[in-house]
């Protein structure tokens, strides 16, 4: 992906609106830090997405795969509880993205707070994300202990890849603000808020860890497919 395409996805989210303070994606303001992904997305191929076959069929058509081939191993690494809260924020930000994407569909401006800089197609690009998560996590906590991502595409694992370093990453500020004492956000409110963030950062940044090893390297840094 090249420093041309990253840099224009930037400046496509924040220019034009000249906004300087975002919400995060489970609908709430913390960071008052526009927090514009460098990471662009990949280019469209004629094959059908996984996505779009997900969307089409209600469930994911899986690819046969070598045994453990794309998987990534949940159950050692955190507890039921704390899958149980990763689901709930998975829901609460798929749900932020998909109502964004209503507005920017219908022309819709948001309130004083609740801006966001990212452009429709990137805003598209998230809610899959979460929603191939949310099938995924369910599967998870049913008993398999794993996220399946032997179905996607090179390219489908690369947005997964930017998607979770992003996220990771977003977390991350959050947490430096609430700490900071720089959010109106104080004491009990502030603590819980916090606890919510490190939990999401350590699974956004597990999971972009994992894709790494089952990437190729070389399609992390490639500009086209």
């Amino acid at each position: 992906m090249s420093c041309d395409r990253n840099s224009s996805r930037a400046t496509r989210a924040a220019g034009p609106s000249g906004i300087n303070q975002t919400g995060s994606k489970s609908g709430s303001t913390v960071n008052q830090t526009a927090q514009v992904s460098f990471f662009g997305r990949g280019g469209h191929e004629a094959q059908v997405s996984f996505f779009e076959r997900d969307q089409a069929a209600g469930e994911p058509q899986h690819v046969l795969s070598l045994p453990g081939q794309g998987q990534i191993k949940l159950s050692r690494y955190f507890t039921p509880v704390e899958l149980d809260k990763l689901a709930v924020q998975l829901h609460l930000g798929e749900a932020a993205t998909t109502r964004y994407v209503r507005e920017l569909t219908n022309r819709q401006t948001r309130g004083i707070g609740h801006s966001d800089p990212r452009p429709i197609d990137w805003a598209q690009s998230d809610q899959q994300q979460y929603r191939f998560l949310i099938g995924q996590l369910r599967r998870a906590r049913r008993g398999n202990g794993y996220l399946d991502t032997s179905a996607l595409k090179k390219n489908e694992r690369v947005e997964l890849w930017e998607f979770a370093r992003f996220e990771a990453d977003r977390a991350q500020r959050n947490i430096d603000h609430l700490t900071a004492g720089l959010s109106h956000l104080k004491g009990p409110t502030a603590d819980y808020l916090v606890k919510g963030h490190q939990l999401e950062a350590r699974f956004y940044g597990f999971l972009a860890e994992q894709l790494e090893q089952i990437i190729p390297a070389k399609a992390l840094v490639q500009e086209d497919w």
